[in-house]
């Protein structure tokens, strides 16, 4: 159950779930009429415990609080009441990019080139202010924000642009050190050496501004695909479209700005964001918008939100005048959308005998052989979703159309000794946890208990149909072949206020396309 007060703030409304926090609106009161509207990250209940999940929080309080930037989602204080730990943090009032960029493609237009880049370029400046960070003795902290997508930017309703979440940010002197071999971030906006688990610098945010870049001026997805496997082979494999081979008219200057920033080879990069954003602001005084982007921006905003803003105004007016709006605006639009995304060319044939360094006949492709890296890639960033912090933005409908499927985590067996074969066990465990905990699993018609579970299924080829309901929140349908062990970890999405959740006595019945996971992306 949600606190009515953290500290001094009085809590109004739940927001978003994510794995590790819980995101609500509220509101600080003071003498003589005084208030201010907040958001308010509160740590999860059954992580309060875990030193790890705590300390990682207060990383994230220790990081941002010291960035003071413009383009830089402010942090309040971090606070504690009783067993609660929370950060009060600024409203942005505007929307997430992840959510202009939907508009834009549910109204069929084109964001264009000077907004693109204005947008990209304002990013550049706060990823920057937190690279340049140091303490108190002047030393650098080495600040990588690691998760740099459209759902951690922010778009105000006057034009102005603002990154959020450094929660997985890493630092020098930071209590939590990211585990080696542990990915964290989105899989389409890494750069390919943090799809590798290799250490980072501040110029693999330089390669996800480039991501963002070429997905806004292009109008299309760049490293997309059917699953985060094949999105972490395409980040470090696949060709990348110039430009002007999908716009002939795409500025020459501004295609070889985005190309430089998506170079593999760290060293061809953009040395910072700030080099990066220098070229950006360059090319804007050759547009004809000059000096006027911002209202642009703001005057965009404000057509393509119309609805949400005067939804949102009479929040804000509400909660001022000490009242409580009886619905709070979701989070996040049109998450049903299915974007564009860049044509792929065909780069890995089957390798021939003849073909220098071939591999030998009834051998798998050079690239198949690499598939276990990729596997255990898409491995850890599953189990490290539990770690990302939730910020303002919502989960995917269940039963949605995205092409994503449901992506395991297989458990490793055990060795076998060298001349036994072992038996095949007659049941498989599926190992579900959810986000918040508490969730009954049902199976058919059979309620197996709450999460976090470990639920012993009969081996099998065929698909079983589970359904998670919990109090407060949507069912949440699940389709799983128990022909391994497996994990699964799952977030629900809240109802909406004042209309009671759907509890069906039994599960739906499970479409073709199967269950997918509720990701941060």
């Amino acid at each position: 159950m949600s606190p009515t007060r953290l500290g001094r703030y009085e809590v109004i409304g739940l927001l978003a779930t994510g794995g590790m926090a819980e995101v609500h609106l509220g509101r600080l009161m003071g003498p003589s009429g005084f208030e201010r509207v907040v958001v308010l990250k509160r740590i999860l209940p059954h992580l309060a415990r875990e030193a790890a999940f705590v300390d990682m929080f207060l990383d994230e309080a220790r990081i941002v609080a010291k960035i003071d930037h413009p383009n830089v989602v402010q942090v309040i204080e971090l606070g504690r009441d009783g067993d609660e730990l929370y950060l009060a943090m600024e409203l942005v009032e505007g929307e997430s990019l992840g959510g202009f960029m939907r508009r834009h493609w549910v109204d069929k237009m084109q964001i264009g080139v000077e907004l693109a880049v204005f947008i990209v370029a304002q990013a550049c400046s706060g990823l920057h202010a937190a690279h340049e960070l140091v303490d108190t003795e002047g030393r650098p902290q080495q600040i990588v924000h690691r998760d740099v997508s459209p759902q951690n930017i922010m778009i105000t309703y006057t034009g102005r642009v603002k990154v959020l979440d450094f929660g997985i940010a890493k630092a020098i002197d930071r209590a939590t050190r990211t585990r080696t071999g542990e990915l964290k971030g989105k899989v389409e906006y890494m750069s390919p050496e943090q799809c590798r688990a290799e250490p980072l610098d501040r110029r693999s945010d330089v390669f996800a501004l480039g991501v963002l870049l070429y997905e806004l001026s292009v109008g299309k997805r760049l490293f997309r695909r059917g699953n985060e496997v094949a999105s972490l082979r395409a980040v470090c494999e696949d060709p990348i479209p110039a430009p002007r081979s999908i716009d002939p008219d795409y500025p020459a200057q501004l295609e070889a700005i985005c190309l430089r920033a998506l170079e593999r080879d760290v060293d061809k990069r953009f040395a910072t964001a700030d080099e990066m954003r220098r070229e950006l602001v360059a090319f804007l005084r050759t547009t004809p918008n000059v000096g006027v982007h911002d209202e642009l921006l703001a005057e965009r905003m404000r057509a393509l939100f119309a609805d949400r803003l005067e939804n949102k105004t009479v929040m804000i007016r509400e909660l001022r005048s000490g009242g409580a709006p009886a619905v709070l605006p979701p989070p996040e639009v049109d998450l049903q959308v299915e974007p564009p995304v860049v044509a792929t060319v065909a780069t890995r044939p089957e390798p021939t005998p003849a073909a220098a360094g071939a591999a030998a006949p009834g051998a798998p492709p050079k690239w198949s052989r690499r598939a276990p890296l990729y596997v255990g890639a898409a491995a850890a960033l599953l189990a490290a979703s539990a770690f990302a912090i939730g910020g303002l933005r919502a989960r995917p409908e269940a039963g949605g159309t995205s092409p994503e499927p449901s992506a395991f985590a297989p458990a490793s067996p055990a060795p076998a000794e060298p001349s036994v074969t072992p038996a095949t066990p007659a049941s498989v465990v599926i190992e579900i946890t959810t986000s918040p905990p508490g969730a009954h699993v049902w199976v058919g018609e059979t309620d197996r208990g709450p999460t976090p579970q470990k639920l012993a299924l009969d081996r099998g080829a065929e698909p079983v149909a589970l359904e998670l309901r919990l109090e407060g929140y949507e069912p949440l349908s699940e389709r799983v072949t128990p022909d391994v062990d497996q994990r699964l970890a799952l977030s629900l999405k809240p109802a909406l206020r004042g209309r009671p959740p759907a509890r069906p006595t039994a599960p739906p019945a499970s479409s073709a396309s199967g269950g997918r996971y509720r990701k941060f992306n």
